[in-house]
């Protein structure tokens, strides 16, 4: 059964060149809909874009990473990601949405890049991962079911009977967490853009920014 040490908080990695989404207007609105786990296919756009503004990302041949970075908080997956995820994730509700990646230089010096297979994974519902009572956490004192920062983090007690293998922490709605075959499957495939961090290691900031390993 899992335990503390059997969840992972799933990061995303921002290499210097590497394509990373910045957010479309068009679908702020789905951003807060998957931080509540809630179904986006009926409102999610035809032909949907997600969009970088260097003009040297596709330049220099392919920087395009398995788990795309990006500032909304999803799981934006390449098609060898998903197919790991949906596998472990059978019995699990999790919402794939088709998108696509492309360049849109500012200067206009080059022409816009569409690389078209890439998928958002929205796990629907949510549950809470935080134990507060032995856990040293900040809440949120506007969103006051929200923790803010993490100095030490202890999961739940029901997670430990039998948690799913991937799903959005209620209580900390910016983060994803993995069980540990699924993250052993991520890490032996080679998957790339990805920071699995252990449940027992993460740590934020004050301001509640993840503190990357060393």
């Amino acid at each position: 059964m899992p335990t503390q040490s059997d969840y992972f908080v799933l990061l995303t990695s921002y290499d210097e060149g590497a394509f990373s989404a910045t957010f479309d207007g068009n679908l702020f609105h789905r951003t807060f809909e998957m931080k509540l786990g809630v179904p986006c296919r009926q409102n999610w756009p035809a032909n949907p874009v997600l969009l970088n503004t260097d003009p040297e990302i596709f330049a220099t041949g392919p920087r395009l990473h398995d788990l795309v970075g990006n500032t909304m908080g999803w799981l934006i997956a390449s098609a060898p990601l998903r197919a790991i995820i949906s596998r472990h994730c059978a019995s699990e509700e999790i919402e794939w949405l088709e998108t696509a990646l492309e360049t849109e230089p500012k200067k206009k010096k080059r022409p816009a890049v569409r690389v078209d297979g890439w998928a958002v994974g929205n796990p629907l519902g949510a549950r809470p991962a935080v134990d507060r009572e032995r856990s040293d956490v900040e809440m949120d004192t506007v969103i006051k079911d929200q923790v803010k920062s993490v100095r030490r983090l202890v999961l739940a007690p029901d997670l430990a009977e039998g948690g799913p293998a991937l799903f959005r922490a209620a209580d900390m709605r910016r983060f994803l967490f993995v069980r540990s075959d699924l993250a052993a499957e991520i890490r032996a495939a080679k998957m790339t853009g990805g920071v699995l961090v252990p449940s027992s290691e993460f740590r934020t900031s004050a301001s509640g920014s993840p503190v990357m390993p060393a």
